[in-house]
């Protein structure tokens, strides 16, 4: 017979073990891994495609960081591409529709899409899908123009409907750059493009500019004139054929101390969401081969290399990213900052 003590004693062994267990504090942290897309040229502006991970220097806030991914060669995309049919892009929507169209035509077989457009509203198209026809029966719908515009409120909406897919992501706009309308500011629209690894691809138009008399009550912006009063101040960027009205009890002066820097930066503005994200811009004219051009854009977003690094310090502030190639003949292109997240648990008041 097997003495009681031999029986019970592994059991009271294991209890013990899983008490233990139980009782110890568990800490989870998150690994934090920053993907940076790059774009590599030559001194002819030709895409360098046949660099190694050896090739590349990631710097976080100056400091070299261990390259722990690296890809490259043809990658498929999501994007979301947006056409302007603001009434600024009358003379050039045409054009614009051309340059979407040609951007859809070139996707791949395992690229996916959805296409939208903006103005005073923003329209997407409900799915991501492969099916180019379906892409381009879409764009080529009745344009409902208006006047106010919603660009950064597009790119917003662009960037979330991409968060839940993966590989190269990319928000394409056709745009002016105006923007008289958007609920997202400049600020707030900066700190979330330098949060995600989304790029956001600029194809600009010269905005149409006419001079108008605005009404007694109401200011029209888009004179291509500087303010009355204010010599000093940048010409506005777009033809907006839109009133802000004032109230009874202001005067149309007050619309003459406007600085809010949406009226006045647009190809600026797009430059720098181009820049910030490692993405490119493109000046589209009517003597611009258009197919040509397209092809080019195409292949560049298809053979981006994607790099990623372990990010050592999680302490929720943007950090200034650098990348360098040996070759100091080379030309880079990527994003160049992002959003050191806060651990998960980690009380931001008290980090």
């Amino acid at each position: 017979m097997i003495p009681p003590s031999r029986i019970w004693a592994p059991l009271l062994a294991g209890v013990s073990m899983l008490v233990e267990q139980v009782q110890q504090p568990v800490f989870r942290g998150r690994i934090e891994t920053v993907a940076v897309p790059v774009s590599v040229f030559d001194t002819q502006g030709e895409l360098v495609t046949e660099l190694k991970r050896e090739d590349f220097t990631v710097l976080d806030n100056g400091r070299p960081q261990a390259i722990t991914t690296f890809s490259s060669g043809l990658q498929p995309l999501r994007a979301v591409a947006f056409v302007d049919v603001s009434a600024s892009m009358m003379p050039s929507i045409n054009l614009a529709q051309l340059a979407a169209e040609q951007f859809v035509i070139r996707l791949n077989p395992d690229d996916k899409a959805k296409v939208g457009r903006f103005s005073d509203r923003i329209e997407i198209s409900p799915e991501f899908t492969a099916d180019r026809d379906r892409l381009l029966t879409w764009i080529r719908r009745d344009l409902p123009f208006s006047n106010p515009t919603r660009l950064l409120d597009a790119i917003d909406a662009g960037i979330t409907e991409l968060l839940l897919e993966t590989g190269r992501r990319v928000v394409v706009v056709f745009t002016d750059g105006c923007d008289t309308a958007s609920d997202m500011r400049w600020p707030k629209l900066l700190n979330r493009i330098r949060a995600e690894d989304v790029m956001v691809y600029a194809v600009i138009f010269k905005p149409h500019i006419i001079v108008t008399a605005p009404p007694e009550r109401s200011l029209s912006f888009g004179s291509a004139r500087r303010m009355p009063g204010r010599s000093s101040s940048p010409p506005l960027a777009c033809t907006l054929h839109h009133h802000l009205e004032l109230s009874n009890a202001s005067s149309p002066k007050d619309f003459l101390n406007i600085d809010d820097p949406r009226w006045t930066r647009g190809a600026g503005l797009l430059t720098e969401l181009a820049s910030e994200t490692g993405a490119g811009r493109l000046q589209l004219t009517s003597s611009d081969d258009v197919n040509s051009l397209f092809t080019s854009v195409m292949r560049e977003l298809h053979y981006l290399y994607l790099l990623g690094f372990t990010a050592q310090t999680l302490d929720g502030k943007v950090h200034d990213l650098t990348v360098r190639v040996k070759n100091p003949k080379l030309v880079v292109r990527a994003r160049q900052h992002f959003l050191a997240r806060l651990p998960d648990g980690v009380d931001p008041a008290h980090r």
